[in-house]
């Protein structure tokens, strides 16, 4: 290559390196100047958003060189000022705040700002209230070149403190010249709004502790001061023993915190009764009471001045509304005009307004009654304890005594009733109980005596058909004949049982026991006893309370109220018996019919049988009372189930109407104890005997030869005594010889009862055996506690092999 072209090809090597480097650096640059357009754009961006929030600001930002020349000012606070953004740029702040007092807040925080220190202060310009703060603006290199200030418009909190401090002076000025109590109670910790009530009236008591009150306040409490009052507890204000102010706070807690206008009656600083409206407010933070406000109006003139006007109302309403009677207007052809709450509870209706709708005919259960009384108001003007049945709203009947006055026109036309109705239904009602418990306390008394000897002829009776069918041989044609006269004395017996159960004279061994399960034991029984004629039905309520009752006594309720079923079911029907609890409270109907409130077990018996007339209702439980054929009925049945219920501390009602079948329910009260098991008496075949000592104390001298030939046909050595006195004289001769006393309990002079009571100081080791055809003497001595066992105990009359059998237990016991 000759040397011009390797020079023109290095040139050309040379400049296609430059421009290639040349194009590199371009492309450099250009990207470069591309990301700085972007910065740029981003920083306008930026700039503008700053701007427009400064602009936006409810405050004025701006910044001052080192010379304190504005170079900058932004803010929405600005317009408020009638300014424009950096309209002061260029200016010096004296210029701007026309001073150059050094003292003046703003150059004082600038010139600290200077220095190095940020300070804030407050200032009103313009008529606006600025909160401001001025610190150093520095470079990059931390150097002071000038400041920068923020100032924010506080106009309106300000006016919002003034007139806050406004509204509390006022709010003191009305406190302090308010003629209503002011109060305010403050809790030391917040009470828990979901705490129960009586916890909360506690809380209130033992938290709560007053902030404030006014002058009145003080006045209304006798306090020379409401400083007295101001750290002292809820129960200087209202004490918990006063029942009224107690119940408020209640009623102030359950009606959301919030009480208004309840009137408490206090006593002043004299002794007079004044009466206060309160409302009470409660503030609530998080369902929690933080405090209480409160206000006390004095209401005592208001009130006096209401009784005042009220007066001669109250006293023209208070005989009408307050009267226990009924008092009513009407007109004659039977529209009730007015009648009083007596007379709507009367009735059984709901309102006056409803009585007011009822036709007076409805309510007379004897239309003719009505007749004869409207006759006689014709007649003479005026009724006088005039007495008829009215019928309730639930059908019931009420009996009433009437007086009424006849209201006549000027014509002598009579254009209105106006009239009183006394209830006499309970008072009739005791009457008749009355006269019932009479009739039954004459024939109890006159049972309770003839029973009593039965008892002891019966014991007699029956005790020697037992010796001489013992004497008897087994094929003996006799045989036969005595044990009739033994069965027949054994029904003689249950005729006096049944006498003394109605004389209610009977011993009776009470335990717990339950309705369903004697009426389910007894349901064969019951059925053959009613016939295939008559329907059973049994509903037995679950979980029935138990009742304490004589078993056997009940069981023969149970079998007496079912024949008498039977016999009111002819041509046969249909009995339902049921059983339920039954929760008896004050003011229920159940109570007016006599029971006591509490919870009892309830035994039902209704047939669909012929029903029991009105006029003879209220003989069906005396003795002897029957309706049937004397051949067919001794008239004991229903007398002795109201025996033995009454003697169960229970009740028992019928409700019936001919030819609706009747219905009796017996109502016994229910106890916790569980049912005991029914064990009973079971006299072993044998006939024991022994040899020991026996004293035998019976006044009736057939009754004694009986026993005492018994006994001694058992080996036994039997002593006699007709009465107590002979027999401690026979204990005295025999002293340490005897080793049981066989006594009767009703004697002329000493009976059983003091004997027994001689020989526990004399004898307190001999064992006493007692038997008794059981009278009013006998039921004190069972209530006494002396009989600790059954075994100790013989009713008249007992068998023979029963009194064997006892003697050796007593004897053998320890």
């Amino acid at each position: 290559m000759t040397p011009s072209l390797a020079f023109v090809a290095l040139s050309l090597a040379l400049a296609l390196g430059v421009l290639g480097w040349a194009i590199v650096q371009f492309r450099r640059q250009r990207r470069e100047t591309e990301r700085l357009l972007e910065v740029e754009q981003a920083l306008r961006h930026d700039a503008a958003r700053l701007r427009v929030m400064l602009e936006q600001l409810p405050a004025v930002v701006w910044t001052t060189d080192a010379g304190l020349e504005f170079t900058s000012s932004q803010g929405a606070a600005l317009r408020g000022l009638g300014l424009q953004p950096d309209q002061a740029v260029g200016q010096s702040i004296f210029e701007y705040f026309g001073t150059d007092d050094e003292e003046f807040p703003a150059i004082v925080a600038h010139r600290a700002a200077l220095e190095g220190e940020s300070l804030a202060f407050e200032m009103e310009w313009g008529g606006q209230s600025f909160h401001s703060l001025v610190e150093p603006l520095r470079e990059d290199n931390g150097s002071i070149v000038g400041t920068v200030g923020v100032a924010l418009d506080v106009t309106e909190v300000r006016e919002s403190e003034a007139a806050q401090r406004a509204s509390e002076e006022r709010y003191r000025d009305f406190l302090a010249h308010s003629s209503e109590g002011i109060w305010r109670l403050e809790l030391d910790e917040r009470m828990p709004v979901s705490l129960p009530l009586d916890e909360q009236v506690e809380f209130l008591y033992a938290h709560g502790h007053f902030a404030e009150c006014n002058n009145a306040l003080a006045f209304m409490i006798g306090l020379s001061s409401p400083s007295q009052l101001v750290g002292a507890t809820l129960e200087r204000l209202l004490s918990r023993d006063d029942p009224q102010g107690v119940d408020h706070l209640r009623l102030f807690m359950k009606s959301d915190y919030d009480l208004e206008e309840a009137e408490i009656e206090e006593v002043d600083r004299r002794s007079r009764s004044r009466f206060h409206q309160i409302n009470l407010t409660g503030i609530l933070e998080d369902r929690y009471l933080v405090r209480v406000w409160g206000t006390h109006r004095d209401v005592t003139d208001h009130r006096r001045a209401e009784q005042g006007l009220r007066a001669s109302e109250e006293r023209y309403r208070e005989i009408f509304e307050g009267s226990l009677d009924t008092l009513f207007l009407s007109t004659p052809e039977g529209h009730l005009l007015d009648i009083n709450p007596a007379g709507v509870r009367l009735l059984g209706y709901d309102s006056k307004e409803e009585v007011l709708q009822v036709d007076i005919e409805e309510l007379y259960l004897d239309p003719e009654v009505r007749q004869s009384g409207l006759d006689q108001l014709n007649r003479d003007g005026f009724l006088r304890d005039f007495e008829l049945r009215l019928r309730r709203k639930d059908g019931s009947e009420v009996r009433v005594l009437e007086t009424t006055t006849a209201v006549k026109g000027e014509a002598g036309e009579l254009y209105a009733l106006r009239g009183m109705l006394r209830d006499v239904t309970e008072q009739r009602a005791l009457e008749e109980q009355l006269l019932r418990s009479q009739r039954m306390e004459a024939v109890g008394r006159m049972a309770g005596g003839v029973a009593h000897d039965f008892n002891n002829l019966l014991t007699v009776i029956n005790g020697r058909s037992d010796l001489l069918r013992s004497q008897l041989d087994p094929g003996s044609p006799l045989v036969a004949e005595v044990d009739e006269i033994k069965a027949a004395g054994e029904r003689a017996a249950s005729l006096t049982r049944q006498l003394l159960v109605i004389s209610r004279r009977r011993s009776i061994a009470p335990q717990a026991i339950n309705f369903n399960e004697l009426v389910q034991n007894m349901e064969n029984l019951l059925r053959r006893s009613i016939g295939e004629q008559v329907e059973l039905v049994a509903h037995f309520a679950p979980d029935l309370a138990n009742v304490k009752a004589d078993p056997g006594q009940m069981e023969q309720v149970i079998l007496n109220l079912a024949l008498n079923a039977r016999d009111a079911m002819p041509h046969g029907g249909r009995l339902v018996i049921d059983t339920a609890n039954v929760s008896v409270t004050p003011g229920s109907a159940l109570a007016q019919f006599g029971l006591d409130p509490a919870p009892y077990a309830f035994l039902r018996f209704q047939d669909s049988g012929t029903g029991i007339d009105p006029g003879i209702r209220g003989q069906i439980f005396d003795p002897f009372f029957s309706t049937k054929d004397p051949a067919e009925g001794t008239g004991l049945g229903l007398a002795t189930v109201y025996g033995i219920v009454q003697q169960s501390n229970g009740h028992i009602r019928v409700e019936s109407e001919p030819g609706r079948g009747a219905c009796f329910e017996v109502y016994l009260p229910a106890v916790s104890e569980p049912v005991a098991p029914i064990h009973e008496e079971v006299v072993e075949p044998s006939s024991p005997s022994g040899s020991e000592t026996v004293l035998l104390v019976e006044d009736e001298a057939a009754v004694r030869g009986l026993l005492r030939r018994f006994m001694d046909s058992k080996g036994y050595r039997v002593l006699e005594a007709c009465d107590g006195e002979e027999a401690l004289s026979v204990v005295e001769e025999e002293r340490g010889q005897i080793d049981l006393v066989l006594t009767d309990l009703v004697m002329p002079g000493m009976g059983g009862f003091e004997l027994a009571h001689r020989l526990e100081a004399k004898l307190p080791e001999v064992k006493i055996l007692f038997m008794s055809g059981y009278s009013e003497g006998a039921e004190a001595f069972f209530n006494s506690g002396l009989v600790s066992d059954a075994k100790n105990f013989l009713q008249k009359p007992f068998s023979t092999d029963l009194l064997a059998q006892r003697l050796r237990e007593v004897l053998d016991s320890g």
